[in-house]
């Protein structure tokens, strides 16, 4: 919001005693409500009105510009629209001034001058008002420094309310509202105000360009593009639209969302947990502690047959068999066997023989001789 001038009265005013300066600079942004011919935005002057400086219209009531006690006439005029926003900066530098301004959304003008007046006794500043007339309209972020600021210093004074330059500021007010405060911090509190009610702000429509350092720490809220650089550290969460190559530990403390595809190199150690949509290879220890399921990949192993290992494997697996009393064989291959058996009361065993299309159980014998039986 704003502060909106509508009647006598509603004037700041504040006593400064910052002496004679040869060199100042007034930002703002006004709208005037009527055609503003000879009323007053801002006025500086020594207390008597006799040594002086303001921004006020002309007799013509469609311009802005500055008059000085001792100047030949008015300096950097500057024509204006009732109801509209514009951004003025007047900077005086002994005789020599510019004015930089631009309309709400619009483009900048400067204009310059060199026969202005040599210095100004600030003594008293008014916002508002003149000692002898008032103005008509809005205004909002008002500073003023006792330095006088280039031309590209005041047109980044338009891109926000706050000061962008602080060095040699002597007061700033943002006038969201009707308001005495210095928003500055240097205690210049206005007096008056009385009866002053509000209007929209202007649009401070800019582009702000951002450097990231890719902390925690960063809340990025823009319309442009910005471009990033991660350390891929656990504290960095992205949101970007754009593709982004990432080179990953796998380490557990990554946590990576990318639609791109990402190149893993694994070690193949316990603790991984893999899933990938490419074929994989391991090469297996043939250790009790490996369970390994790969899905359409043959896994070679070496077997120990020892009672600690449990092995599905969907590959043929040929065992060695000691024939202990703890062997138990179920074959169902076609095959003539020559087994020899020890006898003991707990060998159990049992092979299906093929002949002539016709399964015949065999009874045990202690030795089978090399020719089959017949029947």
């Amino acid at each position: 919001m704003s502060v909106r001038f509508d009647a006598s009265g509603e004037a700041y005013s504040r006593a400064t005693g910052w002496g004679v300066q040869s060199a100042f600079t007034v930002c703002c942004w006004v709208k005037a409500a009527i055609a503003p011919s000879l009323r007053t935005v801002w006025h500086v002057h020594n207390g008597d009105g006799t040594n002086y400086a303001r921004l006020s219209g002309t007799f013509d009531g469609f311009s802005l510009n500055v008059v000085a006690d001792d100047a030949s006439g008015p300096l950097g005029s500057m024509s204006v629209s009732t109801n509209t926003w514009y951004f003025v900066g007047i900077a005086v530098s002994g005789s020599s001034g510019r004015r930089v301004s631009k309309p709400e959304g619009g483009s900048f003008t400067t204009s310059t001058w060199g026969s202005g007046t040599g210095s100004v006794n600030i003594a008293t500043l008014r916002v508002g008002a003149s000692d002898t007339t008032w103005w008509n309209g809005s205004l909002a972020g008002f500073k003023i420094w006792t330095a006088a600021l280039s031309q590209a210093e005041m047109e980044a004074e338009a891109a926000q309310f706050a000061p962008v330059r602080t060095s040699n500021l002597r007061a700033y007010y943002r006038f969201a509202t009707p308001s005495t405060t210095d928003d500055s911090g240097n205690s210049q509190t206005l007096t008056g105000g009385t009866g002053a009610a509000t209007d929209t702000d202007p649009a401070l429509a800019t582009t702000i360009p951002l450097t990231d350092t890719g902390a925690a720490s960063d809340a990025l809220s823009t319309s442009a593009t910005v471009p990033l650089t991660d350390t891929a550290s656990a504290a960095d969460t992205l949101t970007v639209t754009r593709q982004i190559a990432l080179t990953d530990t796998a380490s557990a403390a990554d946590a990576l969302t990318v639609s791109a595809t990402v190149q893993l190199a694994d070690a193949g150690a316990a603790a991984d947990t893999m899933f990938n949509g490419q074929p994989v290879a391991f090469e297996d220890t043939g250790t009790a502690v490996d369970a390994l399921t790969v899905d359409g990949v043959a896994a070679p192993l070496a077997e120990s047959a020892s009672a600690a290992e449990a092995l599905t494997v969907s590959a043929a697996v040929p065992l060695a068999d000691t024939a202990s009393a703890v062997d138990e064989l179920s074959v169902s291959e076609v095959f003539f066997p020559e087994l020899a058996d020890t006898g003991a009361a707990v060998d159990s065993l049992t092979v299906v023989e093929v002949k002539d299309r016709h399964a015949v159980a065999l009874p045990l014998r202690r030795a089978w001789s090399s020719t089959p039986p017949t029947t």
